[in-house]
C-alpha cells in the first residue's frame, strides 16, 4: 500500500515535470500569440455571420442574447459593442453572404494555427496538405457555429421549450423539475466549450493513420481547458476592474489592449490542455509498456 502511494507520488511529479519541460519546449507562449493574432483577425467577420444569422432568427431576443457577454470583461464589451451596433445597422443579406466567405475563410487559418500547435503538442502526427488544412479548419468553424447556436438557442428559448412541454403533456412541472432545468440552462455554456474543446483536442490534430487519443482524455483536455478559460477570464476581469491601472498606462486604447491580452490568455490556455493531454498520454503508454 505505501509503496503504491510513493509510486502514485513519484508519477505525479514525473508528470509535473514532463509537462514543464514540453511547455518551454514547444515555446507554448510564443505559439499562442500566433493563435491569438489569427483568432483577433478572425473575430469581425465571424462576429459578422453570427450576429446576422441572429437577426433573422431571433431578432426579438437579440437584447437577451447580448446580455450573455456580460461574463466578459468590461473594457472587451465596450469596445466590440459599437461593432455590434454598427453590424446590426447595417443589416443586410448582401453582407451576410460576403461575411460568410469572409469568415469562413479567415476563421480557418485561426484553426489552421490551432490545428499547427495541437500537432506540435502531439508529436505523433502527420502534416496534411493546404487543401486538407483548409477545409479542417472550415468545418472546424462551422461546427463552432453550430455550438454556439445549439447553446443560444437553449439559453434564449429555453423558458419557450419548457412551457411548450408543459402543454404538450398536460402537466405542470413542480418548482424541483424548474430549478433543475433552470441550472441545466446556467451550466450550458460550459458544457458548450467543453464539448467543442474535446472535439478540437480529439479531431483537430493530424494523427498519422492508426494513431490518435481516446473519448475520454479528450474529454478530460475539455474540461480542463473550460475550467482553466473561465478561471482565466473572470480573474482577468476581475483584475482589470478593481486592481489594474490600465486605463491609466494606455487612455483610449486600454479596450485593445485588454482585448489581445484576453485573446492571448485564452489561446494558451486552450494549448495548454492540449499539452497537458499530449504529456499524459505518453507517461499513460510508458507506464503500460
Amino acid at each position: 500500500m505505501k509503496n503504491n502511494i510513493l509510486k502514485e507520488k513519484d508519477n505525479r511529479k514525473l508528470f509535473i515535470c514532463m509537462l514543464i519541460k514540453k511547455l518551454r519546449d514547444d515555446e507554448v507562449n510564443y505559439l499562442s500569440a500566433q493563435v491569438a493574432y489569427h483568432l483577433i483577425i478572425a473575430t469581425i467577420p465571424f462576429l459578422l455571420v453570427v450576429i446576422h444569422l441572429m437577426l433573422f432568427v431571433a431578432q426579438d431576443q437579440l437584447d437577451i442574447i447580448l446580455n450573455y457577454l456580460d461574463f466578459l470583461p468590461s473594457e472587451i464589451f465596450s469596445l466590440v459593442k459599437p461593432v455590434i451596433i454598427t453590424i446590426i445597422d447595417n443589416r443586410s443579406t448582401s453582407i451576410l453572404s460576403v461575411g460568410i466567405i469572409a469568415a469562413l475563410w479567415s476563421s480557418s487559418n485561426g484553426m489552421k494555427s490551432i490545428i499547427r500547435a495541437f500537432n506540435k503538442a502531439f508529436d505523433d502526427t502527420s502534416k496534411g496538405g493546404f487543401i486538407h488544412s483548409k477545409v479542417k479548419g472550415i468545418i472546424f468553424t462551422l461546427l463552432l457555429m453550430l455550438i454556439i447556436f445549439s447553446v443560444l438557442g437553449f439559453l434564449v428559448f429555453g423558458n419557450v421549450i419548457v412551457n411548450s412541454l408543459q402543454r404538450i403533456l398536460n402537466i405542470t412541472f413542480d418548482k424541483y423539475i424548474l430549478g433543475l432545468l433552470k441550472l441545466f440552462q446556467n451550466l450550458l455554456t460550459p458544457i458548450g466549450m467543453t464539448i467543442a474543446f474535446s472535439l478540437f483536442y480529439k479531431f483537430g490534430p493530424d494523427f498519422k493513420k492508426g494513431h490518435s487519443i481516446s473519448y475520454k482524455l479528450a474529454l478530460i483536455g475539455g474540461i480542463i481547458a473550460t475550467i482553466g478559460w473561465l478561471v482565466i477570464t473572470n480573474g482577468y476581469a476581475f483584475y482589470i476592474s478593481n486592481i489594474s491601472n490600465m486605463s491609466i498606462t494606455y487612455g483610449p486604447l486600454v479596450g485593445i489592449m485588454v482585448l489581445f491580452i484576453w485573446f492571448n490568455l485564452s489561446s494558451m490556455m486552450i494549448l495548454i490542455g492540449a499539452e497537458i493531454i499530449s504529456v499524459y498520454n505518453t507517461l499513460d503508454n510508458k507506464l503500460k509498456n
